[in-house]
């Protein structure tokens, strides 16, 4: 019979009641540190509008008021290609394919972007967002000198293959597994993070759209225990407690797997002249970066210029519409992408944050190349 937990798989229907106390689909008991939807941002219903439903005019009304705000309010990037000893050896060995090198030129310039950033410190909690295999945080304990005092926090919502884990089973420092949606963790609370009071770094390599969000929001909400009274021994006022959280190093991509409820920087948009509408058509030509036309495209685009001659009731300025976003399709979605990354900036500046994006390989080694920095002021004390 089917499994009335999970109807994907079956058991014995005389061994039901033992099943269900066993199956991996059963309700589990929650953690403390488990808050539902602690990170989420809104609980409404998603607003969820396609380009297909969308006018042309109306679509190139968009485009122009994403020219102007990116003009307006996007600094460029710079580009910073940085490598780390720790992987220059295989960097170098020709047993590794292009495929392979690729991932480890992504790997060396986020640690040598950490390091950089002196986030490589002993002492630290490291937390992987969306670890995977934990390959990320293997070579960050490797590149991490006398990295005993410090611990890792590998976050993911799957079940993997903890492949690197094995490393780190006998000696150095603890490697802890939580296995939960970013959206519900209260990092916090976590048990090892409450009691030790550590400083915290947040990283990824490659967190998928509203994943990013989610651990800003988590990141960005770590504040230590507050004092028992908020005046100093001199009777003057505290300054304000910094977050727990010292740095965040976070590899971008699929924008346009963003949504609007979690998204942390809907008050730029706000600002901006952009609503949750404009927000999801975004998140749609966001992909239009990485999709280069084919040489079927541009032949279709030819026949529709032909037809658009012939035919006296199409509208001319249309079609010269959408000729423009359909010709500049690709720097369009490359400014969408920089828009909802500068909304996530300033979320972070907001909560006390220097934080900037930079290129940190070539496009030629990965099209999402561009890495999220945040550090507060009590890192370089």
């Amino acid at each position: 019979m089917q499994c009335p937990l999970d109807p994907q798989h079956t058991c014995f229907a005389s061994k039901l009641e033992s099943h269900l106390k066993k199956c991996n689909a059963r309700e589990m008991p929650k953690p403390n540190y488990y808050r539902k939807n602690i990170n989420a941002g809104l609980t409404a219903s998603p607003i969820k509008v396609t380009l297909a439903d969308t006018s042309t005019a109306d679509l190139h009304e968009l485009v122009e008021k994403i020219e102007t705000i990116y003009k307006d309010h996007v600094p460029e990037i710079a580009t910073e290609i940085l490598t780390h000893e720790v992987l220059r050896q295989r960097l170098q060995d020709p047993y590794y394919g292009s495929f392979a090198q690729k991932h480890l030129q992504q790997q060396a310039s986020i640690l040598g972007h950490m390091e950089q950033l002196g986030l490589l410190k002993n002492g630290h909690c490291f937390v992987e967002f969306g670890a995977g295999k934990g390959q990320m945080s293997h070579w960050v304990q490797q590149a991490s000198p006398h990295s005993e005092d410090s611990h890792f926090v590998l976050v993911d919502r799957g079940a993997n293959r903890y492949k690197f884990d094995s490393f780190h089973k006998e000696e150095g420092p603890a490697f802890e597994r939580i296995r939960m949606d970013i959206a519900h963790l209260n990092l916090s609370e976590i048990p090892s993070i409450k009691e030790k009071h550590t400083p915290i770094i947040g990283f990824s390599k490659h967190l998928c759209g509203a994943a990013t969000d989610l651990a800003l929001c988590c990141l960005a909400s770590t504040l230590p225990p507050p004092p028992s009274d908020n005046t100093s021994a001199t009777g003057l006022p505290e300054e304000p407690t910094l977050h727990q959280c010292r740095g965040v190093v976070i590899a971008l991509c699929c924008h346009h797997r963003s949504d609007w409820n979690s998204y942390v920087g809907k008050r730029a948009f706000s600002e901006w002249g952009l609503s949750a509408a404009d927000f999801s058509l975004i998140c749609g030509m966001t992909s239009w970066a990485t999709c280069k036309l084919t040489d079927a495209g541009e032949q279709a685009n030819s026949r529709d210029n032909a037809d658009s001659k012939t035919d006296v009731t199409v509208n001319h300025d249309e079609n010269v519409a959408a000729n423009a976003v359909r010709w500049d399709r690709e720097q369009v979605g490359g400014k969408c992408k920089r828009l909802i990354d500068h909304g996530r900036i300033l979320y972070m500046k907001e909560r006390g944050f220097d934080c900037r994006v930079r290129f940190y390989v070539d496009s030629s080694v990965s099209p999402e190349n561009v890495l999220l920095i945040a550090t507060n002021d009590d890192n370089t004390r």
